[in-house]
């Protein structure tokens, strides 16, 4: 032991340093032949793991096309187009259209599903100025990618609670107004068409329009909508057909006492009115409105010292006729015609202040619009010249504005008899009509042609001849020239007097008639002799 060795130093330790050495082996150039079974190993190893790595590659190739080919559905695109309160969303996608749903989802996550037919869902009654979310979805194993959400807010909708329209202030306009519920259009937008025309619009703001243009005689269908974002439901489209304006005629204030104001009027010519508006008022306060199918109007309250204006609108009309009661007015009475030799004399009675100036006495004849002057002498006058079965109105004025109150009187003259006197007859009369010869006193001889067709500013003349002996005589013939246009409605009348004897010589009378008419067209002309019918002549104007 180590204390034995260090006791004794004699002792020697002795160290065999080749007892555990290995002897030396010749090295073969090739190799030991054990060595070659680990690289098999190595080379199986390497194989296997690149199976595994095929199989995981082929597994995730195939998982990868199963995701794609199948598992995942593109949208390509998806449209959402809307009108009103309806709503349609277009998709453009290779997925099989039966596998996908369009979800319309509100503000409040209710949601409303729709299927998708050939490309496209559709939704109908939204609400009104609402956001919704536009969702598509897919049924089975399958999950979507691309265009397939998005949002969209429906238009504001107003109701039109009416909506109406009158002629305006000019044949052929329309004014059209409307009432609205809800939101309203900062524009709106009018559309308008009749049968033969292109469709026109027109863009306004507030809830009144004008149209102008309209052809008279044709209905327009006329339709509201919103001028930009927005649509509109209820009474938004209505018809109005153009017409000439309407009038009321004859329009006269036949009473105006403690009893009340009576308003009397006509329809135009050829025209029924369904329903007028009267309105009485005054600067003092008064105002009543009256609406009637008959053609007269009291109004009650009236005080006969205050003045007053009567205004009368057909239906359909935005303007009528207006009537100004002055002050003191004057009442006429006892109106009366009287026919004497071929024309007619009028006599009245009044009531009332003394008028301060000359009366005022005008007549048209069948309506028209025409008047011509009568001369008056004191509460009388005399009219020169008839058309016997026409009608005249006869209006009675002050010069100083006074306002006549029963100031309209309305005749129909009697038809004329046929002439017959001094030896003479219509039988026995034969007349032809000719342009007026240039010598200032013309026999029938210098006449070179009959005829009944003229130029606008010709002048004309008859030749008569008496074919049987008549008597002489110094009394005043007061010949008469009534034309009248191709509806009967006389168009001019014009008159000459003569003595019986001055309209013959030798059998034959020549005639220059006053006036021809101004405007090309078919005409009648009738001769009177003191108001009997002696001769009818149908002639041409050109221009």
């Amino acid at each position: 032991d180590d204390s034995d060795a260090a006791e004794d130093p004699q002792v020697e330790i002795v160290v065999d340093l080749e007892a555990d050495v290995a002897p030396e082996v010749e090295e073969d150039p090739y190799g030991p032949y054990e060595e070659e079974k680990p690289k098999k190993n190595i080379v199986n190893r390497i194989l296997a793991g690149l199976l595994v790595l095929i199989i995981l590659a082929c597994l995730a190739v195939a998982g990868f096309l199963f995701y794609r080919e199948y598992y995942i559905k593109t949208i390509d695109e998806m449209h959402v187009e809307g009108i009103d309160n309806k709503l349609t969303v277009s998709i453009s996608t290779k997925a099989d259209h039966e596998l996908l749903t369009v979800v319309c989802t509100d503000t409040y996550g209710n949601r409303s599903p729709a299927p998708v037919k050939n490309g496209f869902a559709s939704f109908d009654d939204l609400t009104p100025d609402s956001l919704y979310t536009i969702t598509v979805e897919i049924e089975g194993f399958h999950g979507l990618k691309g265009d397939i959400r998005t949002t969209y807010t429906t238009a504001p909708q107003t109701e039109v609670v009416s909506f109406n329209a009158v002629t305006g202030a000019e044949a052929g306009t329309a004014i059209l107004n409307f009432t609205i519920k809800g939101h309203d259009f900062e524009q709106w937008k009018v559309t308008y068409e009749a049968e033969g025309e292109n469709q026109q619009s027109a863009v306004f703001s507030g809830h009144m329009v004008t149209v102008t243009g309209l052809t008279v005689g044709k209905t327009y269908t006329f339709s509201l909508d919103a001028a930009g974002s927005g649509y509109v439901v209820g009474q938004y489209q209505l018809e109005f057909a153009a017409v000439d304006l309407i009038y009321p005629t004859d329009l006269d204030v036949t009473a105006f006492n403690e009893s009340g104001l009576t308003v009397n009027w006509s329809d135009p010519e050829g025209m029924d009115v369904k329903q007028w508006t009267v309105m009485c008022y005054n600067d003092a306060g008064y105002s009543q409105n009256i609406t009637t199918e008959e053609n007269t109007a009291l109004f009650t309250d009236i005080d006969p010292t205050a003045s007053y204006t009567v205004e009368v609108t057909a239906a359909g009309m935005s303007v009528g006729s207006r009537f100004y009661i002055s002050k003191n007015a004057v009442t006429i009475s006892d109106f009366q015609v009287v026919p004497a030799n071929g024309g007619v004399s009028i006599t009245w009675n009044h009531t009332g202040n003394m008028p301060a100036s000359d009366w005022i006495l005008t007549y048209t004849i069948d309506h028209g619009t025409v008047e011509t002057v009568v001369p008056t002498n004191g509460d009388m006058g005399w009219i020169d010249a008839v058309a016997p079965g026409a009608t005249y109105t006869l209006k009675l004025q002050l010069q100083d504005g006074t306002t006549v109150i029963n100031s309209l009187h309305t005749i129909t003259l009697a038809e004329a008899q046929p002439f017959s006197g001094y030896g003479a007859s219509k039988d026995g009369m034969v007349w032809n009509m000719c342009l007026q010869p240039y010598a200032g006193d013309w026999i029938w001889w210098d006449v070179g042609n009959y005829q009944d067709h003229f130029r606008v500013g010709d002048k004309a003349g008859f030749v008569c001849r008496l074919t049987a002996r008549y008597g002489i005589s110094d009394d005043i013939i007061n010949v008469a020239y009534v034309t009248r246009d191709s509806e009967g409605s006389v168009v001019g009348v014009s008159n000459a007097a003569q003595t019986w004897t001055g309209l013959w010589y030798q059998f034959y009378g020549e005639f220059n008639v006053p006036s021809l008419p101004q405007t090309a067209g078919q005409y009648t002309m009738e001769i009177y002799f003191n108001g009997a019918l002696v001769h009818e002549q149908s002639f041409t104007m050109t221009e």
